[in-house]
């Protein structure tokens, strides 16, 4: 089963902003990909099992043992949020 997650934003193409958080909890024990992905590589980071990724590294078929996705971008710069 696929199921795809997105900003809100996004649709407005005005990417993501400053200070923000969002946890996603009960993610199915399924592989994680992104299809596109770009933060700003110093600063904003997406969680998986503890394991980071950011700047145009993002998952690749990682599950998330716990069902837990995080994602945190800091004060100062956001981005395209792909």
């Amino acid at each position: 089963r696929n199921a795809t997650l997105s900003h809100p934003r996004r649709a407005s193409r005005t990417g993501y902003g400053n200070g923000e958080v969002c946890t996603i909890y009960n993610v199915e024990l399924s592989p994680v990909f992104a299809i596109a992905f770009e933060t700003e590589a110093c600063c904003d980071v997406l969680t998986i099992n503890g394991e980071h990724y950011r700047g145009r590294n993002g998952p690749a078929g990682v599950v998330a043992a716990d069902g837990t996705l995080q994602w945190l971008s800091d004060g100062t710069t956001g981005g395209a949020g792909r």
